[in-house]
């Protein structure tokens, strides 16, 4: 009789990026289901020298945005950096890659949730009932975000945030951790809300806000 061969050959992918939060990722990827379908070549960065003094078992391997080896390949964003996402998903687009999601294995995420392309969700984060989550979105680790909650295109939300039901994230909308966004909440595309910042009302105008509440200084 036969042998039968079985192909395990797992699919590479180019990591964006890196910097701390990439490279937090990248052992988060390492240490999932993740790792079983898929093999990290190496990072993708415009910086030659950001691994400089870091031990790390990957190199730079490519610049971004001169940069031509990940063009058409499987690649995983790991940029908190907002419009420099939008920038990047553009090129991505314009350049036939496939841009892969990563959801950690202990993410919990209930009905009727939508993930758009490209989301990066850390371990630990919480995602309720008919939430929609954009394109090119990171959720970091310990994050919650109560039921039908909207988040934008290229939002970065950084660890331990709490985003109440109903709420509304803009566009290129940057959290730090440990905010609080109280339930109803929109915030407009482009804001920024600083570490520890509770927001216990819409805001109209664009800008950074910080404080309990939280209250524009930019």
């Amino acid at each position: 009789m036969e042998d039968i061969q079985f192909n395990n050959k797992k699919e590479q992918f180019y990591l964006i990026g890196a910097g701390g939060l990439s490279r937090e990722l990248e052992c988060w990827m390492d240490r999932s289901r993740f790792s079983q379908s898929y093999e990290l070549i190496g990072y993708v960065d415009d910086n030659p020298d950001v691994l400089k003094g870091i031990v790390n078992e990957y190199k730079i391997v490519d610049g971004f945005f001169k940069g031509e080896i990940w063009k058409g390949k499987n690649i995983v964003m790991g940029i908190a950096n907002t419009d420099i996402k939008q920038k990047a998903f553009e090129l991505f687009a314009s350049n036939n890659c496939n841009v892969l999601s990563f959801i950690h294995d202990t993410v919990l995420v209930g009905k009727n949730t939508q993930m758009g392309a490209g989301a990066v969700l850390y371990p630990r984060s919480i995602i309720s009932c008919n939430v929609s989550v954009g394109e090119g979105v990171m959720i970091n680790a310990g994050t919650q975000v109560g039921h039908d909650v909207t988040i934008g295109n290229y939002a970065s939300i950084m660890a331990n945030v709490d985003i109440g039901g109903g709420a509304q994230i803009g566009n290129n909308v940057f959290i730090g951790s440990k905010a609080v966004i109280l339930p109803g909440v929109k915030i407009p595309d482009g804001c920024r809300i600083g570490a520890g910042s509770v927001v216990i009302k819409s805001i109209r105008q664009v800008g950074t806000y910080f404080g309990n509440p939280a209250k524009k200084i930019f």
